[in-house]
């Protein structure tokens, strides 16, 4: 037993002296992730047709324009609404507004300067500031977030009416030829 003793005991001495000689060491480790940068553009179209809203549309279609004997100008029955929404961890982007001819099939006539564009910076769903209104040609414009954040880009778009037009903006009449008019409107969202 004795010896059993003294060794436990000399264990305890020879861990004694060893453990206060013993220096605290570390190692750092470097751990990163990257954040990709994202942006994303939504788009949404509603037809209005008086004070009903029509979400969901797919196209800008003014359908057949009805003619007005007292004033001889052509009409829609409606006009549209295209909600514009920014989504993502960029600190800045623009949104460019492009569009494309609006013509007639034959190619000898267009409806660009019979169409009001109103730009608003939409705040909730009723109240708006209105950033500019032009007519389909003179609609090529550009907004950056601060002209529309908070809230979201909301573009009108609608036929000539006679009254209250856009500068350039001019009634349809029948001098206009008869038949079907197309044309596009490009959004284009660039972060900055």
């Amino acid at each position: 037993m004795r010896g059993w003793l003294k060794t436990i005991g000399s264990l305890v001495i020879i861990l004694g002296l060893a453990l206060p000689g013993l220096t605290q060491s570390s190692k750092s480790i470097t751990i990163s992730a990257t954040i990709s940068p994202v942006e994303d553009l939504s788009v949404s179209i509603s037809r209005i047709e008086g004070s009903n809203w029509y979400p969901n549309q797919t196209s800008i279609d003014f359908g057949t324009l009805s003619y007005d004997i007292t004033n001889n100008i052509f009409r829609a029955n409606c006009y549209y609404a295209v909600d514009v929404g920014v989504s993502g961890n960029v600190s800045d982007w623009i949104i460019t507004h492009s569009v494309s001819s609006i013509k007639n099939a034959a190619g000898t006539d267009s409806l660009d300067n019979n169409i009001n564009v109103s730009f608003n910076q939409q705040l909730d769903d009723t109240t708006a500031n209105e950033i500019g209104y032009y007519s389909y040609a003179q609609s090529n414009r550009s907004f950056n977030k601060s002209q529309i954040s908070p809230g979201w880009l909301r573009i009108y778009y609608g036929i000539a009416t006679g009254s209250g037009d856009a500068s350039g903006v001019e009634s349809i009449t029948t001098a206009k030829p008869a038949g079907t008019y197309t044309g596009t409107i490009t959004l284009t969202l660039t972060p900055q």
